[in-house]
């Protein structure tokens, strides 16, 4: 399943795309490391701010 954004978050931080995506990218790349840190050997590969889906 591929991710959508939308800007519904107001109450939470600011509503341009630019911090939505940022927010995404920081929030999967917490998970991440999270789970690294915990050895979980499944644990989905980082995403960069390079890649292209």
């Amino acid at each position: 399943m591929r991710p959508g954004f939308s800007i519904d978050n107001e109450t939470s931080y600011g509503t341009d795309m630019f911090t939505e995506m940022r927010v995404a990218f920081n929030i999967q790349r917490a998970m991440a490391t999270y789970r690294r840190s915990n050895g979980d050997a499944k644990m989905p590969a980082m995403v960069s701010v390079r890649a292209t889906y």
